[in-house]
């Protein structure tokens, strides 16, 4: 058996950067993985290297096989139940995610990083009720992440709650947050549904969402036309808020950042939204076209590469 000795610094860093090929499992990783492998078992550091080192190269199946390894010889670390969860999150497995997320926030329930992942998993679950409960904690630590937790109120058409949720932020944390393009939306979303209550009573709930998106999409080719893109990327950030899972505005919100010269967060918002194509070749192409763009920037030549070949296979399909 090989073994490897590292420092908890150490491992950290090795952490960081086989993870940088995923963002959403970097963001985290910095501070949820402290754990100091020299109070561990050889056989135990060999496994954990091995899921940080296939969870580098996104062989996200074989890291759930290390980690679940590491957890037979320490099954009281909820670091490792939140490395299961992640995975498994990033599997799309998320009733596997989800009892190793709750595992571990019960562990270590002061853990924001914990706790967001457990907001994305309840979220995509689509239990409100519990993302409501743990999206609330977090922006009491975090206010930013405020317009998380609206787009839950807005998801369940709580307006009202999601106005209290507002004035809450905004009186605890007055000098740390801007919060009031996100409550006028709120509030005209308010005004247009009583409104719309009064004119639009017969109307099929599926017909005035695709009339709201179409409306939307108007707006933002005419912002795109006049090359307004800082108006484009808010539009789209407040879009998102209520229609989180519609790929056309995180393109639209991943190209606007693209023009801004804002690389990094075009990758991040593009790579999002992928997660939600569905048999839509032409958008995917559109997709890997930005990322192709935003990565020759920042020359990541490999993800170049990587793009180039997805895109080449769609076009050869």
């Amino acid at each position: 058996m090989t073994v490897y000795r590292f420092s908890s610094h150490i491992l950290l860093l090795l952490s960081s950067l086989a993870l940088a090929v995923a963002p959403l499992m970097a963001q985290q990783d910095q501070e949820s993985a402290e754990i100091s492998l020299e109070e561990y078992s050889d056989e135990f550091q060999e496994y954990f290297f091995e899921a940080l080192k296939q969870q580098g190269i996104e062989n996200y199946d074989l890291a759930v096989k290390a980690f679940l390894e590491c957890k037979k010889i320490e099954p009281d670390l909820p670091v490792l139940d939140f490395q299961l969860g992640k995975n498994y999150y990033v599997l799309k497995q998320y009733e596997e995610a989800l009892p190793y997320l709750v595992n571990a926030d019960q562990a270590a329930p002061n853990n924001i990083w914990y706790q967001e992942m457990l907001f994305r998993v309840y979220r995509t679950l689509n239990d409100s009720s519990n993302a409501l409960r743990v999206g609330k904690k977090i922006v009491d630590e975090k206010p930013n992440f405020v317009k998380e937790v609206v787009n839950i109120y807005l998801l369940t058409n709580d307006l009202e709650g999601a106005l209290t949720l507002l004035d809450q932020v905004e009186s605890t944390h007055r000098a740390t947050i801007n919060i009031d393009s996100l409550r006028a939306y709120v509030v005209g979303k308010r005004e247009k549904r009583t409104v719309s209550d009064r004119v639009t009573l017969t109307q099929d709930p599926t017909d005035r969402v695709k009339s709201e998106l179409q409306q939307l999409e108007d707006t933002l080719l005419k912002l795109w036309s006049q090359e307004a893109f800082e108006v484009l990327v808010q539009h789209c950030e407040l879009a998102l808020v209520q229609f989180p899972s519609q790929p056309r505005l995180y393109e639209w919100h991943g190209k606007g950042l693209i023009k801004l010269g804002k690389y990094k967060e075009a990758i991040s918002t593009l790579d999002a939204g992928l997660d939600y194509l569905v048999d839509d070749p032409k958008l995917e192409a559109s997709f890997y076209r930005s990322l192709i763009q935003a990565h020759t920037t920042l020359k990541n030549m490999e993800k170049v590469k990587e793009y180039e070949q997805k895109l080449k296979k769609i076009g050869s399909s």
